[in-house]
């Protein structure tokens, strides 16, 4: 089970707080409730990252394409298995419909610039 999880402007407020000495981290650790070894991890990534630490890095352009393409990859999938169970004439109606509504949503990102916009 997971614990709690602190937003990034929490985690950068405490490793300020500590870089400029304002704080110490038993202090810190003592009025927020947090591990000791948590703390330090912060201060780690603060002093490796600085201000940009605690952000989510961007994805390459490689890990976009894969991330974008998943839902085809699942589709595909599903249309193959039909075709192995010998569905052969519902998984052709099937993926006949999935093309359509693959050309439409890839006419419709292309349009609005993104798949995040596009109705599901």
């Amino acid at each position: 089970m997971r614990g709690r999880t602190h937003s990034r402007e929490f985690k950068l407020s405490i490793v300020r707080q500590l870089a400029s000495g304002e704080k110490r981290p038993a202090q810190v650790c003592r009025e927020h409730n947090l591990a000791a070894s948590m703390v330090s991890h912060w201060r780690q990534e603060y002093e490796t990252r600085g201000e940009a630490a605690f952000a989510s890095p961007e994805p390459t352009p490689t890990q976009a394409v894969i991330y974008s393409n998943s839902w085809r990859v699942s589709i595909i999938k599903l249309g193959i298995n039909l075709l192995i169970t010998g569905l052969r004439s519902l998984s052709r109606q099937f993926l006949r419909k999935i093309v359509e509504t693959i050309m439409w949503r890839d006419i419709l990102a292309h349009l609005c610039g993104c798949y995040s916009e596009i109705p599901q």
